[in-house]
């Protein structure tokens, strides 16, 4: 699927470098950028996710202090 986006000067110049050096197409690095990105970005909605559910539930927490003391350690 065709994706359009717009760079920075900054950002353009910095995908030809990357693209002249490893003799490659800034189209190929620019996948792998959002592949990278799409997975954090995955990572932090689930992260979001859970910690909401968590709040949600209304469920006591305690520190890993009084964890350990808890289990003598």
């Amino acid at each position: 699927m065709p994706l359009s986006i717009e760079l920075s000067d900054d950002e353009q110049r910095r995908f030809d470098a990357l693209a002249t050096r490893a003799d490659r197409p800034i189209a190929a690095f620019a996948h792998d950028a959002l592949v990278a990105g799409l997975d954090e970005l995955e990572e932090i909605a689930w992260a979001e996710d859970a910690a909401r559910e968590w709040i949600a539930s209304d469920q006591s927490t305690r520190s890993l202090d009084d964890t350990k003391r808890e289990l003598g350690l």
